[in-house]
Parts: C-alpha cells; structure tokens; sequence
C-alpha cells in the first residue's frame, strides 16, 4: 500500500477559530439581554454572528455602531477579534491600537495584543500581555489563553495548574477542560485528553460542541480507534469553520482501514483555499490506486503535474500509474527530465529502465539501471540497488552479452544474497 503523507503536526491544533466563540459568549453572557440600549442590543446581535464565525455581517454590525458613536471600544474589539481569526493580524492590531487606555478598556487592548501574539507563536510576548489582564470581567479569558501558551511554551504542568485553578473559580468553567485536554495532546497523551472531555459537559457552552468533538476524533485517531473516531467527526457540524479538517482525518482514517474510495471522497470535498491542498491532490491519486482505479489514478495525478510542474511527486506517481497499466511509453515520456535530486530519483531512474526492459529495448535498459549503481547517483538504498543490477543483468541476457551478465551475477553472490533470489539470473546465464 501506498504510504499516504502526513505533514500535518499530530499536536498541533489551532484554536484561533474558537477565540471569536470565547470572546463573543463571554460578551453575551456579561450583558443583561433584557435590560439593554439599541446599541448594546446590535452589539450582542454582532457577537453572536462572531460565535458562529459570521464575520462579515458582524463587521458590519460593528461599523454601523461605531459610526453612531456608541460601544466603540467593543466595536473596534470585535473588529480586532475578527480580523484575528482570519488571519489578518495587520488589520487586527491596527483596531486594538484604537482602543483606549482609559480605564478597563485597556484590558480589552492588552487581551487583544496578547491573543494575536499567541496566534503568531511569539510566546514570551504573549504570556507578559496575558498577566497584564487583572480585570475581573477579562481575567477568566486571559487565563485561558495564558494556559495555552505555556503549552506552547512546553510548560505542561504549569498550564495545567492555571486550567485548574481557573476551573474553580470561572463563570466560564466549561473551557477550561477543553484547554487541559489540549495540554495533554501536546504532551503527548490523547488517552487522557479524551477522558477529559469524555468526562466533562459541555452542554452549557453551545460553542465548544464542534471544536470538543472535532479534539475527540483527534484524540482517537490518535489512539488509532478509527471506528469510534469517525463517530466523533461525524458529530461534527457541517457548519464548522474547520470542518475541512475533519474532511482531512476522515480520509487518513478511510485509507488506513483500506476504504479507499471513502478517502478518495472524503479528500475531494476539501476547499482549494487549503493550505494542504498540493498534498491532497496526490493523496486522492494514492486512493484511487488502491482502490484498483489505475486510469484514474492517472488522470488525478497528470491533472496534479500540469499545475505542479515542480512537484516530482506528481511525476512519478502519474508514471507509475502508466506502469501498471503496461504503458511503457508513457511512464518514459512522464518520467523525461526528472529531477536528479529528488527522493524519488532512484525510483524513477529504475522504474524507467524496467520499462525500456519490457519494451524489448534492452540497451536502454542496461543503461539506465546502470545509472542507479555505477555511482552517478548515491547508492543508499541497498534493496534498489540489488534490484537495479537484477535487471541489468536479465536485460545483458536478453541482448546476448552473456559474459557481462555472468559479471553481474558475481557481484550480487558477493552480497551473500539467496540462491532463491538469483535464481532467474543464474538460469538465465545457464
């Protein structure tokens, strides 16, 4: 079977996303709905689309606000928090740095800075803004996010000890559980973050149910509990603002339990906008060839090349596609020019020379498998290079150079290698 990249960090989560959910509900919960001016009401009706990840109604709910005058260090927050979780972090600091000073408001200013600090990876900047925070209505959010950057930071047991602590004392106490599962996962540890969230309840924090499940199924891939873990993902709403991701482990898990078509499926349905969509695009051609589909494991993988010229990757799938499907020419044509410094080098250097080798063309053959053991290239798979010198010396018989065969022959018993193994050589030269 194919072995199916992961280049996704196995304990790296973004919880960006779910800052907009934090903040927003924090805001909500701090405001009496029944009890409200017109401006605070369209503020909660802004903050409310941030939990659900609408940003741009929201921003422009938080722009008419701001225009009239009203709420506008909450509106340049929420502003700020938007922007935020796009990604945007220019634009996001540009509306913290609107806010005031005055009073309370420059906690808002300091949570802010300290959250895109965190986002960023600068850690040590990030955790002297979070202590800043000493207000009573900021301070259960800057703990949290105080807890995962000392997990960030490696400091595990710290982190946990402030989820704790805070855990007791918040009127938020659902995300604390979440963020000592995260902690564990960073640790290393999924059988104990799953237990966490297994035994905690959230039912009070709407919010968190996507992002709680969407770590659950994390953790029991994990585990390799592939059953249970797509149980989990498939909780998750098709509304959530990662849900590509749960698109991306719905396919590993699919592969590794061979539904290949599944996988495939599961990987078509992630967005072109993602940032692991060059890798995707290979992963779907590895399904359709375990699932038997050669033709169109081709296809994924020549459409693949055309738009990563770059990608040898590409190449040589698509070529060994070809193979299978007995397309000598094609694997010769797909496999021109490859790159000479390419993991896959020897690979393909010898996938070309077996398909000269079927084509009869045995002076070809000779030569390319002469390429990957005669030094122009380092040697250091030794498996590819007894199959290289194989097939030099089966294709030195077929074009009547017998002696130079035989030579070939003594080399490998020098390896030590099975008579078994040299057997169609050996039978061949006699």
């Amino acid at each position: 079977m194919l072995q199916v990249e992961q280049s996704y960090d196995q304990t790296n989560f973004d919880l960006s996303p779910f800052i907009c959910s934090f903040i927003g509900s924090v805001f909500e919960r701090s405001r009496n709905a029944e009890d409200c001016t017109d401006a605070e009401a369209k503020l909660r009706e802004a903050y409310s689309l941030l939990i659900k990840f609408e940003f741009e109604p929201a921003n422009t709910i938080f722009e008419d606000i701001y225009q009239s005058g009203h709420e506008k260090e909450w509106c340049l927050f929420g502003i700020g928090m938007s922007y935020l979780v796009q990604q945007n972090f220019s634009q996001s600091l540009k509306s913290f740095k609107k806010i005031s000073l005055k009073g309370t408001f420059a906690f808002l200013r300091i949570l802010g800075t300290g959250i895109i600090f965190m986002v960023q990876g600068k850690n040590s900047e990030a955790e002297a803004a979070l202590r800043l925070v000493d207000h009573p209505d900021w301070k259960d959010v800057a703990g949290f996010y105080l807890g995962m950057v000392l997990t960030n930071q490696k400091r595990f047991d710290d982190a946990v000890t402030i989820f704790q602590q805070y855990y007791k004392s918040s009127n938020l106490p659902e995300v604390f559980p979440l963020g000592e599962a995260f902690t564990e996962i960073k640790r290393g540890d999924s059988k104990k973050a799953y237990s966490i969230l297994n035994n905690t309840d959230f039912s009070g924090f709407p919010p968190l149910h996507d992002v709680v499940q969407f770590i659950k199924g994390r953790c029991c891939y994990d585990l390799e509990n592939d059953l249970v873990s797509l149980e989990e993902f498939g909780k998750v709403s098709s509304d959530f603002l990662l849900y590509d991701e749960v698109h991306w482990y719905v396919g590993l898990i699919s592969y590794r339990i061979k539904s290949f078509q599944q996988a495939h499926d599961a990987w078509n349905e992630i967005n072109e906008g993602n940032p692991r969509f060059e890798e995707i695009g290979l992963m779907k051609g590895m399904a359709m060839y375990e699932a038997g589909d050669l033709e169109q494991a081709a296809k994924i993988w020549k459409d693949f090349s055309e738009k990563h010229p770059s990608s040898p990757e590409g190449k040589f799938y698509q070529a060994k596609a070809y193979f299978e499907l007995d397309q000598y020419q094609q694997v010769l044509d797909t496999l021109e020019n490859f790159p000479k410094d390419s993991s896959l080098t020897m690979n393909a250097i010898e996938l070309r020379a077996v398909s000269y080798y079927r084509q009869e063309n045995y002076e070809d053959a000779v030569k390319w498998f002469r390429v990957n053991t005669s030094g122009v290239i380092d040697v250091s798979d030794i498996q590819t290079t007894i199959n290289n010198l194989l097939g030099e010396g089966l294709a030195l018989i077929a074009s009547k150079d017998v002696e130079a065969a035989n030579d070939i022959l003594m080399k490998l018993k020098e390896m030590k290698l099975s008579d078994s193994f040299l057997e169609p050589l050996s039978n061949a030269i006699a």
